[in-house]
C-alpha cells in the first residue's frame, strides 16, 4: 500500500489479512462444496498470476491464507515468483549447479529445496520434471503444485509426501500416490481433473486454471443445489448446466435500495477529496456557507477530473455520510490518494484562507497555500479559491469546460446559495433537504436573475421527490425549470440533465433516454448521465444498452464506484455468471463492505444455497446493521420455515425503516405463517397504506399495481386484488400475478400463469420454495413435475 520513512527507518505497508493458513485451517472439519469454494478461489488467483506472465513456483498450503470469517483465500509469498521471460536468463546466471540442502525439520526440510539444476522450491510440490531434467518452472509445475493441494483437500492425505526427502522424490518421479486412510467419495468428474493436474508430462496438464476455476465453482454449485433440492435435483440439473441462471424468487430482497451515490467507494484508481473547510474562528455567519463553497468547489473539481479522465472526486454527499470526515477516516472509508483540507480565520478586514493537498495514506502534506479573501464578495472569492485549487493540483481548467459562476450581484443572495448547497448535500438530519430548500428560495427571492440558484433549488425539489411518500416536489422541480429565464436555455447541459433526471423519476424512460442522449452528445464523458442513461434502458428492459453505457463509464473511470454499478446491473438481470465474477473482484478489494456483501448473499439466496446466504447477510449486518440487512437475514429464515426468526428480525428492519411498505408487507407475511391473524392484517393494512401514497406519484407503475393486488389479495380482497392486476409481461409478474389468483380462489388460472411463466424461463424450483403455492403442489404437483417435459 506504501513506502515510507520516518526518523531513520524505512518501511513499507502492505495488507493486513486475518485468518489462518491453509494447513491451519484444514484443521477443521469442512465439507466437499467448502473445498470446492477454496480450490475455485486458488485456481482463479493462480490464473490472473499465469496471464500476467508470473510463475509462482512455490505453491503450497502454507503459502495460502484463508481469511476468517469471509472464506477468502490469499496467494501469499511470490518471493521465489519469477516472470517466464526472465527464467532462461535466470537460469543461465546462476551457475552450474548445487547439491541438494535437506534437514530434519519437517518445515524446513522441504523449503527451499535446491536440485542439481538449481529449481528451488518446496520438494513435496515439485512437478517431476522439475527434479529429472535442466528445466524452468513454468505454467504446467504451478498447475502440478495445485494438483498436490485438491489431493490433499479432497483425499486428507498428501500423495507424495513420504519419510524423508529420497523417499518423496521418488514417489513424486514413479508417479506412488499415497491412498486416502479411509474411503472417500468424489464426484468422477473431479477425480479426472485431480488426475490431470498430476500427471506426469506436462502437455497433460491444465494450460488454463481459469477454466479450471470455472468448473469448480460450477461443481460447488451443482453440490449445492443436489443438497437443497433433494428429491427435485434432476429436474433443475440441465438448465443449471446450460446457462447458470439464477433462481429468481418472488420475496423482495433488499438490494439495491440505497441510491448509487451513497454506497461505499473504494476506488481502484486515483481519487480526490475536498474536506469541507474548517471555520477557525467560529463565525456562524459563515459556517453553512463556508460548507457551501467546499461543496461546490467540490463539483467543480470533479467536472475537471472526468473531462480530463485524471482522477475521480468523492462525490459531496458521500463526506457528509462520516460522523467525524476527519483525514483518517476519509481514508479508512474511501482508500482515497489525495484529500484538500482548508481553514478559514479571521485577519481584521479580511479572512485568511490556508489550502492544504494531503497524500491520504498517511496524511502529510504534499503542497500547501494561503491567499486573503474580502469580507464581502463570495461569488468572486469561490472563483480566486478555485484557481488556487487548481494550482495546488497541477491541473489546467479547460476552455471548453462551464463551470459554476455566480451571477448574484448581491452578497446575501450568494450566501443563501451556499448554505443551501451545505444543506442539500448532507444526511445527518432528516430536515436537511428542507434547510436547503428554504435557503435556496431565499436566493432566488432576493436574486430572481440568480440561474445557479434556481438550478439548485431545482435539485433539491428533485432530491425531496425521490423520498419515499412525498408527493408535490416534482411539480416543483418541472415548474422551476420551465421558468422564462431557464426555458431559454433548453440546450444548456445542465437544464437537459435535470429535466432527465425528472423524466427517470417520473418513469418516463423513453424521454429520459432522449435527453441524456443530447446530454452525452456535448458531453460524452459525463459520469452522471451515462449512469442515468443506463438506469433508463434497463427500465426500458433494453439490457444489451444498458450494458454497453455502463461498461462505457467502467472503461473511461477504472473505479469500485462505477464497477460496482456494473455488478448489481448483471445481478439485477439475471446475468448471473458475469455479477458473481464482478462481485468477487469487488469483494477482494473491500472484504467488509456492506453493499458487496448483501449481493453476494443474495446471488447464493437465488441459488437456493440458503446456509451460505445466511453466514453472508449475518456478516453483512455485522458490518452495518440496517433494515436492509435485518430484512435479508429475516427472508432466508422465512424461506428455512423459520418463521419466528423472520418474525424477529423483519421487526427490526421496520422499527429502523417504518415507510417501506415491503418491509411491512415481508412482516405480515411472517405473522401469518406463525398463525398470529391479527397482527398479519394489521401490517398488510399499513403496508397498503404506505403503497397508496407511491401510487400517487406513480399511478400508472405496473410494479406498484401488481404489489397492491397481491397486498388486497392476502387481505381476503379478492375482487379488488384482480381488478388491480396489470398487463403480464415477464415470467416473475406471471409467478405474482399466480399467486394472486391462488389467493383468491382461482387455481386454473394460477396454474396456466405458472405453465407461461415455466415455458418463458421461469425456474421450477423456485416455483417450489414460494410458500403461497405450497398447498397447490400438494395437490397439483404432478402438472408442475411434467412441465419440464
Amino acid at each position: 500500500y506504501d513506502i515510507s520513512r520516518t526518523e531513520q527507518q524505512s518501511y513499507i505497508v502492505t495488507e493486513w489479512l486475518e485468518g489462518q493458513t491453509l494447513d491451519q485451517y484444514l484443521q477443521r472439519p469442512l465439507s466437499l462444496p467448502d473445498k470446492l469454494h477454496l480450490l475455485q478461489q486458488i485456481a482463479a488467483g493462480l490464473a490472473s498470476a499465469h496471464q500476467a506472465g508470473v510463475i509462482h513456483r512455490d505453491l503450497k498450503p502454507s503459502n495460502l491464507m484463508v481469511c476468517l470469517p469471509a472464506q477468502q483465500v490469499k496467494i501469499l509469498d511470490f518471493g521465489m515468483a519469477s516472470r517466464q521471460r526472465r527464467l532462461q536468463q535466470q537460469a543461465e546466471t546462476e551457475g552450474a549447479g548445487l547439491p541438494p540442502m535437506m534437514s530434519s525439520q519437517l518445515h524446513t526440510q522441504w523449503s527451499q529445496h535446491t536440485t542439481a539444476h538449481q529449481i528451488r522450491g518446496t520438494l513435496p510440490y515439485m512437478a517431476p520434471e522439475l527434479l529429472q531434467s535442466d528445466i524452468d518452472a513454468t505454467v504446467h509445475s504451478d498447475v502440478f503444485a495445485f494438483g498436490v493441494i485438491m489431493y490433499e483437500l479432497c483425499y486428507g492425505v498428501h500423495p507424495f509426501l513420504r519419510e524423508n526427502a529420497d523417499a518423496t522424490m521418488q514417489a513424486i518421479v514413479q508417479q506412488i500416490k499415497q491412498p486416502p486412510a479411509q474411503s472417500v467419495e468424489l464426484p468422477q468428474s473431479l477425480k479426472n481433473l485431480i488426475n490431470q493436474c498430476l500427471a506426469p508430462h506436462p502437455s497433460q496438464r491444465p494450460t488454463d486454471l481459469s477454466k479450471v476455476a470455472v468448473f469448480l465453482a460450477k461443481l460447488q454449485q451443482e453440490l449445492l443445489q443436489r443438497q437443497r433440492l433433494g428429491i427435485w435435483y434432476p429436474l433443475v440439473r440441465w438448465q443449471f448446466w446450460a446457462a447458470m441462471a439464477p433462481i429468481i424468487l418472488v420475496f423482495s430482497l433488499w438490494l439495491g435500495q440505497q441510491s448509487v451515490d451513497k454506497q461505499s467507494l473504494l476506488s481502484q484508481g486515483k481519487t480526490l477529496a475536498l474536506q469541507p473547510f474548517d471555520n477557525l474562528g467560529g463565525d456562524p455567519a459563515v459556517q453553512q456557507f463556508l460548507q457551501g463553497m467546499a461543496l461546490s468547489l467540490s463539483q467543480d473539481l470533479a467536472k475537471i477530473g472526468q473531462h480530463n479522465q485524471q482522477v475521480w472526486v468523492l462525490p459531496p454527499g458521500e463526506l457528509a455520510n462520516l460522523k467525524e470526515p476527519s483525514l483518517k477516516n476519509i481514508y479508512q472509508q474511501y482508500q482515497t490518494d489525495l484529500i484538500i483540507s482548508g481553514t478559514l480565520q479571521h485577519l481584521g478586514a479580511t479572512r485568511r484562507l490556508s489550502l492544504n493537498l494531503h497524500n491520504g495514506a498517511d496524511g502529510r502534506i504534499l503542497k500547501s497555500s494561503e491567499l486573503d479573501l474580502p469580507l464581502n464578495g463570495w461569488d468572486q472569492a469561490q472563483q480566486q479559491v478555485r484557481q488556487e485549487l487548481l494550482q495546488l493540483l497541477n491541473w489546467q481548467q479547460p476552455s471548453d469546460l462551464t463551470l459554476s459562476k455566480g451571477s448574484a450581484t448581491s452578497d446575501e443572495a450568494y450566501k443563501a446559495y451556499l448554505t443551501g448547497l451545505s444543506y442539500l448535500y448532507r444526511f445527518d438530519y432528516k430536515d436537511n433537504i428542507e434547510k436547503s430548500v428554504q435557503a435556496l428560495q431565499q436566493a432566488v427571492g432576493s436574486e430572481p436573475n440568480f440561474e445557479q440558484a434556481h438550478y439548485a433549488l431545482a435539485a433539491a425539489y428533485l432530491r425531496l421527490a425521490r423520498q419515499p411518500d412525498s408527493t408535490g416536489w416534482l411539480v416543483k422541480a418541472e415548474q422551476m425549470l420551465s421558468q422564462p429565464s431557464l426555458l431559454s436555455q433548453k440546450d444548456n447541459v445542465q437544464w437537459l440533465a435535470l429535466n432527465a433526471e425528472i423524466n427517470l423519476v417520473k418513469s418516463e424512460y423513453n424521454k429520459a433516454v432522449e435527453l441524456y442522449l443530447q446530454v452525452l452528445s456535448r458531453t460524452p464523458t459525463n459520469a452522471d448521465s451515462l449512469m442515468g442513461i443506463a438506469s433508463s434502458y434497463q427500465r426500458l428492459g433494453k439490457n444489451d444498452l444498458a450494458e454497453k453505457y455502463l461498461l462505457q463509464l467502467v472503461t473511461l473511470y477504472d473505479h469500485w464506484y462505477f464497477k460496482d454499478a456494473l455488478a448489481l446491473f448483471y445481478y439485477e438481470s439475471s446475468q448471473l455468471d458475469k455479477a458473481l465474477t464482478a462481485y468477487k473482484d469487488l469483494l477482494a478489494n473491500s472484504p467488509n463492505n456492506s453493499r458487496i456483501l448483501q449481493t453476494i448473499g443474495a446471488i447464493q439466496f437465488s441459488l437456493v444455497d440458503y446456509d451460505s446466504a445466511r453466514r453472508t447477510f449475518e456478516k453483512a449486518l455485522q458490518v452495518d446493521a440496517n433494515s436492509s440487512n435485518y430484512a435479508n437475514l429475516a427472508t432466508v429464515y422465512f424461506y428455512q420455515k423459520n418463521y419466528q426468526e423472520a418474525v424477529t428480525y423483519f421487526q427490526k428492519a421496520v422499527e429502523l425503516k417504518p415507510e417501506r411498505y415491503l418491509l411491512w408487507g415481508n412482516l405480515a407475511d411472517s405473522y401469518r405463517w406463525t398463525q398470529q391473524t391479527q397482527k398479519a392484517q394489521n401490517a398488510y393494512t399499513m403496508a397498503l397504506q404506505l403503497l397508496e401514497n407511491r401510487l400517487v406519484k406513480a399511478p400508472n407503475r405496473p410494479a406498484l399495481k401488481l404489489q397492491k393486488a397481491i397486498f388486497l389479495a392476502k387481505l381476503g380482497q379478492s375482487s379488488a386484488a384482480l381488478e388491480q392486476l396489470p398487463a403480464l409481461t415477464t415470467p416473475k409478474m406471471k409467478i405474482t400475478a399466480a399467486q394472486v389468483y391462488e389467493l383468491s380462489g382461482f387455481r386454473e388460472k394460477a396454474l396456466g400463469l405458472i405453465e407461461q411463466a415455466v415455458s418463458e424461463g421461469y425456474q421450477i424450483a423456485a416455483i417450489r420454495a414460494e410458500p403461497e403455492f405450497q398447498s397447490l403442489i400438494q395437490t397439483d404437483g404432478h402438472r408442475i413435475s411434467l412441465l419440464h417435459n
